[in-house]
């Protein structure tokens, strides 16, 4: 299934700085000039594999103080040009172990370091879809303390896969959704947050694609290996 493939990738400031993002607010991908490119004749399967390899070396940092990973960050920005195009997403997405990868840059993406979560959210940004959408929807239902921007980021990754969310998944967002509700309800500070909730909600209940469709019937692997990231993301 080819869906918002390819995301508007150009920067912007939020004036802000606790609720700054770092991904764009883009509304509608599906609408993007994709770019041609080159033939890469090098085997993404074993430059994806090797690329997790190397980052099970890393973690994200646990401070803002907290000098980050040299090694990393050649690593994220590595990853990010190589699903800037149709080509790489579809690979990436095609990749047995893709699922793996989500989940690093999930933990990326949510780092309190801006360096670490830049690349990691705009990857994100081009790659999650319905088969991989459980990965920022349970560290989002496990983390409540998350750093601000974090949040901000994988919200935005749940609103892009919104406007075409299958069945199961807007179950996981809905649910999801009331955890995050929960966890800044004693915070005023949290306005992007709370409109961002607003928005996903909002296009969960007008979408045209995938209000028909399961993940289960779709990709019974995923869907399984979903459902368990649910459950242990419940029972935390």
């Amino acid at each position: 299934m080819k869906h918002q493939t390819l995301a508007f990738l150009s920067l912007i400031a939020i004036s802000n700085p606790v609720f700054s993002a770092d991904l764009p607010q883009t509304e509608d991908r599906n609408n993007l000039p994709t770019q041609e490119v080159p033939p890469n004749t090098e085997n993404f399967t074993d430059r994806l594999t090797a690329w997790l390899a190397r980052m099970e070396k890393h973690a994200p940092a646990s401070s803002p103080k907290q000098a980050p990973s040299i090694a990393a960050l050649a690593a994220l920005e590595e990853i990010r040009e190589t699903v800037f195009n149709e080509n790489g997403i579809r690979f990436f997405r095609e990749h047995p172990r893709r699922d793996e990868a989500v989940k690093i840059l999930v933990d990326f993406a949510a780092s309190p370091l801006r360096a670490e979560r830049l690349d990691a959210t705009l990857s994100l940004a081009n790659v999650v879809d319905n088969t991989t959408l459980c990965y920022p929807l349970s560290y989002l239902m496990t983390h409540p303390d998350i750093d601000p921007n974090g949040r901000v980021n994988l919200l935005q990754i749940v609103r892009g896969v919104s406007t075409y969310a299958f069945r199961d998944n807007e179950q996981w967002i809905t649910q999801t959704l009331s955890a995050v509700r929960r966890s800044i309800a004693s915070r005023s500070d949290m306005e992007l947050t709370r409109q961002l909730i607003f928005e996903i909600e909002t296009k969960l209940k007008t979408r045209n694609m995938g209000r028909t469709q399961d993940l289960a019937s779709y990709n019974p692997v995923m869907y399984a290996k979903c459902v368990e990231q649910m459950k242990l993301a419940e029972a935390q």
